[in-house]
């Protein structure tokens, strides 16, 4: 998230970071003009009492299909801007992902979005440990990952497809993790 956030052809000067929990995000990468923290109110209090705050930093308290929150962007060039989720979109009902892309694609077009899925291989086990924590995850993104994307009707940002993300994050890693996801993956040097 933080390598799509700091493409140097994305340049945000906005950055709302959906279900951000306790994210550091901000305090690592650096903050455009504005950077808005979304989550529900029982965690951006938890925020505000450990003092994450900052210029140019505010805390909306809501739910991400309360899409009042859009309203905060009112003036805001949606071209530069980026919507981060993280771990969010599959506790979500696939319908109500449906719902909050088209509703951002109406109120916000040309803003980019760096989301994460769960892929059909690892479903079954990801889903029986949330069940097991009392968050069930709803839904997995069909193969390929790209299908995804159509699906919700986004487009790729050229040079983060997830083919070369993945790539990218793999040489990335520690040895000896890379060398055992370079094989998993069937990725070459």
């Amino acid at each position: 998230f933080d390598l799509g956030y700091t493409d140097a052809e994305l340049l945000p000067d906005t950055v709302v970071e959906l279900a951000c929990g306790l994210s550091s995000r901000r305090q690592r990468i650096g903050n455009p003009g504005l950077w808005i923290d979304l989550d529900l109110p029982e965690v951006i209090s938890v925020r505000e009492r450990l003092g994450i705050a900052g210029e140019g930093h505010r805390h909306l308290a809501a739910s991400v299909m309360d899409f009042g929150w859009m309203d905060a962007l009112a003036g805001r060039n949606p071209e530069k801007t980026i919507v981060i989720a993280e771990g969010l979109f599959y506790y979500l009902p696939l319908r109500d992902v449906f719902q909050l892309f088209e509703e951002m694609r109406r109120r916000l077009p040309g803003a980019a979005i760096i989301y994460d899925v769960i892929g059909e291989v690892d479903f079954e086990s990801a889903r029986k440990f949330s069940d097991g924590l009392g968050a069930p995850i709803h839904w997995a993104n069909r193969s390929p990952f790209e299908q995804g994307m159509v699906d919700f009707g986004v487009a790729t940002i050229p040079g983060l497809e997830p083919d070369n993300v993945v790539a990218d994050s793999v040489k990335r890693a520690p040895q000896p993790w890379r060398f055992l996801l370079q094989r998993a993956l069937k990725i070459d040097n």
